[in-house]
């Protein structure tokens, strides 16, 4: 009875742990940026506490009277150490914001500055967890089953509960309560097992052990020679760098197929888990006195290359089987959480085979180096310690080196490579079998990867960037063969492709008429449509703004907007690009940017744009916010409360800002908790619309009456006025035309509720739900001014004309605009995304 209490108290264990590990990484992208280097930086940093803990609390485990108090102290102290967070975050981001600013953040922030930080936050409680499993060893170890069998099935109920609280955290705590009330369940989870141990240790005398050096070794048929103990502690490393290379490359690419929101990833990391745990629990069976568990451990390794090796042909299909699976679902509300369900299990089934055999991994060492109690915490936390510092090796090599120079494909090769060399070294060294077999499948193995390698093709990018999430409910057959889904793409060109260490970055051709630039799959910008917005996002602040010299811009993109901004006659331009790969498509974008990339008022960073704001200390006359969608992880914090109060911050006095935003795949509710946030920071707001489905909002701390004769003489300057004539915007009529609400009304839509805030991210969890049901929100439309009599309206243009008079050609001109906007708002609710 005692035991299945603490078996259910280490899987609860393992559910806080893993919110811990997704809260920690929410609070210090906040301030450390959304960069890849960043989230290297804090996963790095736990998996080395993990290590340090399993290293030192294991030798220490041994030593203990009591494992069940020992245990509750290092729980109580991780939910101790887990409530002081938030506080603890604060505290440190001001020091480090201090530090980093007298660097200047025109320089990539010193590394030291950055880990500082993550190791402050994160290294302590990790290091706390990584006793926890030596210490429940040292308890299970007593019973006359083997130690590889005690670790199998502690390492299933961990990593089971990991898996749960992977998904609470995505699904319930975040989006519900918000980081702080997060991190406190997640604390109180701690506290509350921490204290039952303590109670427990307490009154359980027989549970009080003598020291380790007075126990009995366990006999065991099977005896392993130091040679193959150091082989398995060498290949634990290099298996732990694999498979974070592994979990990177299918992080990545499902995120090509799935999109890349919260719930996505919190559904691969879940699923991923999950495979491992089911693995622990199938070989908890296996591991017996007699078993080669040495062999074993060489067969699973060869095993982990094969699985991967056999499935990643079929890599390149994974959106036609997404798009098989997600025509059954009728997009409702009802059906969303049913949607994600059938997600975790498309990440499931991909991953089940190679994590379930890594899952069985461990356990098998932990019993090739412990194959009696002696010294048990010590080496089983040994076992566990050098695989952590693999994943460690794989994370920051993976994410910021091997992934940028070999691509996903390459760099999943070379994942395996290892696993094979580990397996074949293993398979080889064992005594049990003939030593025909023992060279039979490390070359067969062999024989495979580098059939791999060398015939099978290259997967079409194509296919990979499509797309298939944002396809909403398709007119395309179901039953449709992958021959002829693969024909639909057979008018498009990949120009560029490069699988960045942020995202993976495509720029396409289509019918050979016009340009789209991808990220992660997602359409970020065109040379057709979209250009009105682009431009726009430039021209519209720029134009309202009296004398603008000093720019700053969110996103790079195709380089559009930049051009755009560099036609006015300002005197500097900060570009802040997230992603390194989008800035290396600008060459085929040049002929209609201007090539803005080789101005000399262009100043280009690559970083995080919030993070670079807060640590600038320029002022700008204009801010141009042209972020990726709300509903891609990370991106939501640029819609925050918080942002544009630092934006605001870094205004001059008569300072603007212009926020684009959307109103397709989305909601009314979520597009009122944009203008609700927004309009909460800024005196004065109004709201323009330059494309139909996208809007700009322009808000400002005083308001802004354009001088309608300076803005005739600003728009007729040749290089804004040729320019503008390119989305068919010629004269100051129209230009004002696409103006929709003024401030009161803009009010008046956003109405009373919550905001949207970096500690309650509830646009990042909102947006998605709006993609999956893809509507257009109506609210503009039923808002729009320009519908309404002249008398009530307050918008630019009505006083333009009260003040100005209008040629015949002008008029007709305005007249046909305005026939075009009725007709816009005569569409269907129901729109198909862009």
């Amino acid at each position: 009875m005692l035991s299945r209490l603490i078996w259910l108290l280490f899987f609860l264990s393992g559910v806080s742990g893993l919110i811990y590990e997704v809260l920690w990484g929410k609070y210090l992208s906040l301030v450390l940026g959304n960069t890849a280097s960043a989230h290297t930086i804090v996963l790095a940093t736990f998996l080395g506490g993990l290590a340090l803990g399993y290293r030192f609390l294991g030798a220490r485990a041994d030593k203990c009277e009591s494992p069940i108090y020992f245990y509750g102290c290092l729980e109580l102290s991780i939910g101790l150490f887990g409530a002081a967070t938030p506080k603890l975050f604060f505290l440190l981001t001001d020091a480090y914001v201090h530090l980093a600013k007298s660097q200047g953040a025109d320089s990539f922030l010193p590394l030291s500055f950055r880990i500082i930080l993550s190791v402050s936050i994160v290294l302590i409680p990790a290091v706390l967890m990584g006793g926890t499993l030596p210490a429940l060893i040292r308890f299970a170890a007593f019973s006359p089953k083997p130690v590889g069998t005690a670790v199998s099935w502690l390492y299933f109920l961990n990593s089971a509960g990991a898996a749960l609280g992977a998904s609470l955290a995505g699904f319930v705590l975040i989006p519900t309560y918000g980081l702080g009330a997060s991190i406190a369940v997640a604390a109180g989870l701690n506290i509350a097992i921490g204290i039952t141990c303590l109670v427990l240790g307490k009154r359980q005398p027989n549970l009080r052990q003598t020291p380790s050096g007075n126990e009995t070794p366990q006999k065991a048929s099977v005896a392993f020679s130091s040679l193959q103990t150091g082989m398995v502690y060498a290949g634990m490393f290099l298996s732990g760098a694999a498979v974070l290379t592994y979990e990177i490359g299918w992080i990545r690419l499902l995120s090509l197929v799935l999109g890349s929101s919260g719930y996505s990833f919190a559904l691969m990391l879940a699923a991923f888990i999950a495979g491992i745990a089911l693995g622990s629990l199938l070989i908890t069976s296996w591991i017996q006195p007699e078993t080669d568990c040495y062999l074993l451990f060489g067969l699973a390794e060869v095993g982990i290359a094969l699985t991967i090796l056999l499935a990643m042909p079929f890599y390149e299909r994974l959106p036609y089987f997404f798009f098989l699976m997600s025509d059954v679902i009728n997009p409702t509300p009802m059906t969303f959480y049913i949607f994600q369900a059938l997600k975790f299990m498309f990440c499931f089934l991909l991953m089940l085979l190679p994590t379930a055999l890594i899952g069985m991994t461990l356990p098998l060492a932990s019993q090739v180096v412990a194959p009696s109690r002696l010294r048990l915490g010590e080496k089983v936390g040994g076992v566990f310690s050098v695989n952590a510092m693999g994943n460690v090796v794989g994370a920051v090599l993976g994410g910021i080196f091997l992934l940028p120079l070999m691509g996903i494909k390459s760099m999943m090769e070379a994942g395996v490579f290892v696993n094979l060399a580990v397996g074949s070294v293993v398979i080889w060294t064992a005594s049990s079998w003939d030593r025909k077999w023992r060279a039979a499948i490390p070359a067969v193995a062999s024989l495979a990867f580098l059939s791999q390698v060398i015939l099978m093709p290259d997967w079409d990018k194509r296919i990979l960037s499509s797309g298939e999430f944002r396809r909403g409910k398709s007119k395309v057959p179901s039953w449709l063969s992958y021959a002829a889904y693969k024909e639909r793409f057979k008018s498009e060109e990949i120009l560029f492709h490069k699988d960045g260490s942020n995202a993976t970055v495509t720029v396409m051709k289509f019918r050979s008429r016009y340009l789209a630039l991808k990220v992660n799959g997602k359409t970020e910008a065109t040379s057709g449509r979209d250009m009105p917005m682009q431009m726009l996002l430039a021209h519209i602040p720029l134009l309202l703004h009296r004398n603008p010299e000093q720019v700053f811009q969110v996103g790079w993109g195709s380089g559009v907007t930049a051009g755009s901004a560099l036609r006015h006659p300002i005197k500097r331009l900060d570009v802040v690009e997230i992603s390194p790969a989008v800035v290396e498509t600008a060459d085929y974008f040049r002929h209609l940017s201007g090539d803005a990339i080789n101005d000399q008022r262009l100043h280009l960073h690559i970083n995080d744009a919030k993070t670079w704001l807060r640590l600038t200390p320029r002022r700008y006359d204009v801010i141009a916010s042209g972020p990726s969608n709300p509903w891609i992880a990370g991106v939501g914090n640029l819609f925050s409360v918080e942002f544009y109060r630092e934006a605001r911050s870094h205004l001059k006095e008569e300072g603007i800002m212009a926020q684009w935003f959307h109103i397709y795949e989305m909601t009314d509710e979520t597009l009122q908790l944009v203008l609700r946030t927004f309009a909460s920071v800024f005196e004065h707001v109004t709201l323009w619309e330059p494309l139909p489905g996208d809007i700009l909002l322009v808000g400002s701390r005083l308001r802004h009456d354009p001088d309608f004769a300076r803005l005739a003489e600003k728009v007729g300057r040749k290089p804004v006025k040729e320019d503008l004539e390119r989305i068919r915007i010629g004269g100051v009529a129209l230009l004002l035309g696409l103006q929709v609400a003024s401030d009161a009304t803009i009010r008046k839509m956003a109405g009373d509720g919550p905001l949207n805030r970096d500690f309650f991210p509830i646009l990042e969890y909102e947006a998605p739900k709006a993609v999956f049901l893809d509507l257009n929100s109506r609210l503009i439309l039923k808002h729009d001014e320009r519908k309404q009599p002249a008398n009530k309206r307050n918008l630019y243009l009505d006083r333009y004309l009260s003040t100005t008079s209008l040629s015949s050609e002008e008029w007709a001109r305005l007249i046909q605009f305005q026939r075009l906007i009725r007709r816009q708002h005569s569409k269907s609710k129901r729109t198909r995304t862009r």
